[in-house]
């Protein structure tokens, strides 16, 4: 990149013209400078100028263009999340119903056992009053046929 030309130029301190009528060096420098400030060119080196401000521009659109990118990966971002939210929602409430259902599941299934538990105490307490009166009915039945036999005394 280069710079901006410079058309300062210090008042000249020598004489204006030569011995032989010349205008000095000094002189003529001061005066081309003074018309291309005034006349003969810009008092700004416009191509420079021009090439600052494409340059300014240039880079103000990149910016801008990753600016828009960078707005647009945001928004699909905050969807993205907001998606995830829904769906992180949505596996609460079906986990907190399957919890409910487990719950409800296990008392039914708790009342079933005590049920069953219960069944299980009658059918052995009758089993076992069965088997005493079964018993007893042979013990009667044993001592009848005792009793009902007749001795060989008796015949």
């Amino acid at each position: 990149m280069t710079d901006p030309a410079n058309y300062q130029t210090a008042f000249p301190q020598g004489p204006i013209a030569q011995a032989g009528g010349r205008v000095s060096l000094e002189w003529q420098r001061f005066f081309l400078n003074g018309w291309n400030r005034t006349g003969g060119a810009p008092g700004v080196d416009m191509t420079y100028e021009v090439t600052q401000i494409d340059l300014a521009l240039n880079t103000a659109q990149a910016a801008q263009k990753i600016a828009e990118q960078a707005e647009t990966d945001a928004q699909t971002g905050i969807t993205d999340a907001k998606a995830a939210q829904d769906d992180a929602d949505t596996a609460q409430k079906a986990a907190e119903a399957a919890d409910a259902d487990a719950k409800a599941a296990q008392q039914t299934a708790n009342t079933a056992v005590s049920d069953a538990e219960g069944v299980l105490v009658i059918a052995l307490l009758t089993s076992s009053a069965n088997q005493a009166t079964a018993g007893h009915i042979l013990d009667e039945a044993a001592l009848l046929g005792v009793l009902n036999r007749t001795c060989p005394s008796q015949q």
